[in-house]
């Protein structure tokens, strides 16, 4: 949720921007920011939707019976293949705010400088969902068997989560630079 609240703070911003003289330098960037940030706000709020379901799936495989070899071989399967699962949501909106992240860094220097906390506030919120994603595609990796699989995506995940702490500061100096004067 909060990533899809940034998409829409990025696609206000740059909606407000668009059809200004002052910005029509940047407006073919500009679209192309909002056409994309859209994109990935409505893509988030299926992954969220995505993110429950596979939750629920992980529930129901561990309620599965456990008393025999046989019932608790065929549950610890049904946990791998849940938890896969259930994970791939959360590592797609990891991915998909960093997208974002990187158009909001491109929005922060070509928008309206009258939505300039708006443009702070999106990246703010994109990165928190960023954030949520890693930790649940950590808590899910913890349950895989596959080690080969999660040293990738952490590596993936880490290195997303430092990309994205990265950008976040750069957008908020400029933002707190473009307040201040």
């Amino acid at each position: 949720m909060a990533g899809a609240l940034g998409a829409a703070l990025a696609v206000m911003s740059s909606r407000c921007s668009i059809g200004k003289g002052k910005f029509a330098d940047c407006e073919p960037q500009v679209k192309d920011i909002l056409i994309k940030c859209d994109a990935i706000g409505q893509k988030l709020l299926q992954l969220m939707e995505d993110d429950i379901n596979g939750y629920n799936s992980v529930l129901l495989a561990r309620k599965l019976p456990k008393s025999t070899k046989e019932d608790a071989a065929q549950r610890s399967k049904s946990i791998q293949t849940a938890s896969i699962t259930a994970m791939q949501p959360p590592l797609e909106t990891t991915r998909s705010c960093l997208e974002m992240l990187r158009l909001i860094r491109g929005l922060v220097e070509s928008a309206n400088s009258n939505l300039i906390s708006d443009i702070g506030v999106a990246a703010l919120l994109t990165n928190a969902a960023l954030i949520g994603g890693k930790l649940n595609v950590d808590i899910n990796i913890k349950s895989l068997s596959d080690k080969c699989s999660v040293k990738t995506i952490s590596a993936e995940v880490n290195a997303a989560a430092k990309e994205a702490s990265k950008l976040v500061d750069e957008i908020m100096e400029i933002v707190n630079t473009i307040i201040a004067e």
